[in-house]
């Protein structure tokens, strides 16, 4: 170990630590010695960090950190910290404060002035941008959509006309119907789904969004897909919306599906297809 490392140990430290998303041979090399070293490590959840731990050998006292004690457990982690104590803080898999408790201990360590570090490593974040072959090497992460409910309207329709790729997260009991929600949606978009990835049986879907409905899944282990990037608008004459409009109600889609679809790549605001809207249904009356 180095010098910059030993001067560390010296005094109390926060260590957010990344685990490998699938393959245990992913640890850092780094990341094992903060592990072996630390006076303490919370777990997302024990029972899982267990056989990792031990498969390294690695005998430290574990303390559970998840998002039903993540703010009581914070400040008794902090106290460690504040003791000169050396805390690591590990998730199930990837990076913590990732879609995983960590976050609010790095803005309480800020916010008291206290030493705190993020090792680099595994997170499924890059990976999927990457392994997914969409968009320009740029993109944003959403994390886990919203279930329901104005919120997730609000982000879907954020990412209606969103310029870049988009990487979530989603569990396997809901990834079925949110891809053939979002595939509806945006049914000319390009679609990746990563599954097991780094495991033996690691696999990445391309697909787009009309065949979201269709896909062929194994709902085992978590998923990350990415949504790409939106088509640049044009900008639509007000006749080419109104035609759009009656042919897709002539499909049988209602208005409010067809409107959305026409949102997503008309280049127009969804007050304009809707007062466009109005306006051709006056004008049939």
């Amino acid at each position: 170990m180095g010098d910059d490392y030993a001067e560390k140990k010296s005094t109390g430290m926060l260590y957010l630590v990344p685990t490998p998303i699938g393959n245990r041979r992913d640890m850092t090399l780094r990341a094992l010695d903060v592990l072996r070293t630390a006076d303490v490590i919370a777990c997302e959840d024990t029972r899982h960090s267990s056989p990792l731990l031990e498969s390294y050998a690695i005998h430290r006292p574990l303390l559970s950190y998840h998002q039903h004690n993540e703010q009581e457990r914070s400040e008794e982690l902090l106290f460690r910290v504040e003791q000169g104590e050396r805390v690591a803080v590990i998730s199930d898999a990837g990076m913590p404060g990732v879609s995983d408790p960590g976050g609010v201990l790095v803005r309480k360590a800020i916010s008291r002035g206290l030493p705190y570090t993020v090792l680099p490593g595994a997170s499924a974040v890059p990976v999927a941008a990457v392994a997914s072959g969409i968009g320009d090497g740029r993109f944003a992460f959403f994390g886990f959509l919203p279930r329901k409910g104005k919120e997730r309207e609000e982000v879907l329709s954020l990412l209606d006309s969103f310029p870049l790729a988009a990487i979530c997260y989603e569990s396997p009991y809901r990834i079925r119907q949110t891809l053939a929600e979002l595939g509806q949606r945006w049914p000319e978009r390009s679609f990746a789904v990563l599954r097991e990835w780094s495991k033996q049986y690691e696999e990445v879907l391309h697909f787009t969004g009309h065949a979201g409905k269709d896909l062929a899944l194994t709902e085992k282990g978590e998923f990350a897909f990415v949504i790409g990037p939106a088509a640049a608008p044009s900008a639509w004459t007000d006749e080419e919306v109104i035609r759009t409009l009656r042919e897709k109600q002539e499909q049988g889609i209602s208005a409010k599906q067809a409107m959305k679809e026409i949102v997503a790549t008309s280049g127009r605001s969804r007050n304009e297809v809707y007062q466009l809207r109005e306006e051709d249904r006056s004008a049939e009356k």
